[in-house]
């Protein structure tokens, strides 16, 4: 069984005072359409199907990269191989940040360590959706390490240094912006169904593992989601941050405006 990350001890197993290490923030921007998801993941799959999987993933349920990268195949399957319908999450960023609010608050700073973590798992608890392109996500997981355990990371850096650890941000990003990707985008967008669609090219410099966080929701709304609903998407405690997600589009607009 892979060892369990501190940040999601500290949310399950209350182990007190562990805070996530802030990291310098990539900029990122959603792929344009899902042709360009699409030719990025296909890509990504030849020469690392797990952090292929891992985004994709990303995109099917809206996570942040540090919650999605830390799914465990209990998560979605019980002991018995059968697949749940959804799952809770307590999401990191909100978790800290409800912590931080509650340790600097005159009254509540002095609760038990036991009432800190309870208020701040309120603040932070999501219900993931187990759809059926979720469920093909983690079959691939468990084929590409047949070995894995219920409590095993469905993400795991399979290089011998990471100590069953899984993907990190750092490598995901580096990945993503990196020359292997670019060149593997170059033979991919040679597909008729890419040419047919007009893609030649896919500027990677603005892609990073929020990108396909981004990605979900805007597929959504392509799907005619409202804002409420792409809130609840991703978990988010306010429509204002929701905005930062909803992108018009330029061909969005168009279409839209060629209606009226």
């Amino acid at each position: 069984m892979a060892n369990r990350s501190p940040k999601r001890k500290f949310i399950e197993q209350n182990d007190g005072g562990i805070k996530s290490k802030q990291s310098n923030k990539t900029i990122s921007d959603a792929p344009l359409t899902r042709l360009h998801t699409q030719a990025i993941l296909n890509c990504l799959y030849n020469f690392n199907p797990i952090l292929s999987n891992l985004l994709y993933m990303q995109s099917l349920t809206g996570l942040r990269f540090s919650d999605c990268r830390e799914l465990i195949l209990s998560d979605f399957k019980t002991s018995n191989g059968e697949f749940r319908k959804s799952f809770i999450v307590y999401q990191i960023k909100l978790y800290n940040s409800a912590m931080t609010r509650i340790e600097n608050h005159p009254d509540k700073s002095a609760w038990s360590e036991d009432k800190k973590v309870e208020a701040a798992k309120r603040a932070s608890k999501h219900t993931v959706l187990i759809t059926e392109k979720a469920k093909e996500v983690v079959e691939d997981c468990v084929r590409l390490n047949p070995n894995i355990s219920q409590g095993g990371y469905l993400f795991e850096n399979r290089h011998h240094f990471s100590n069953g650890n899984p993907i990190s941000n750092e490598y995901a990003n580096r990945i993503l912006k990196g020359r292997k990707l670019k060149e593997a985008l170059k033979t991919e967008l040679l597909g008729q169904e890419y040419r047919f669609a007009g893609i030649e090219s896919i500027d990677t410099t603005r892609l990073g593992t929020h990108s396909f966080r981004k990605d979900g929701s805007q597929r959504l709304i392509e799907n005619n989601a409202n804002p409420v609903e792409v809130q609840k998407f991703l978990g988010q405690r306010t429509l204002d941050s929701t905005s930062h997600y909803v992108v018009a589009r330029e061909q969005i607009m168009r279409d839209l405006v060629e209606k009226l």
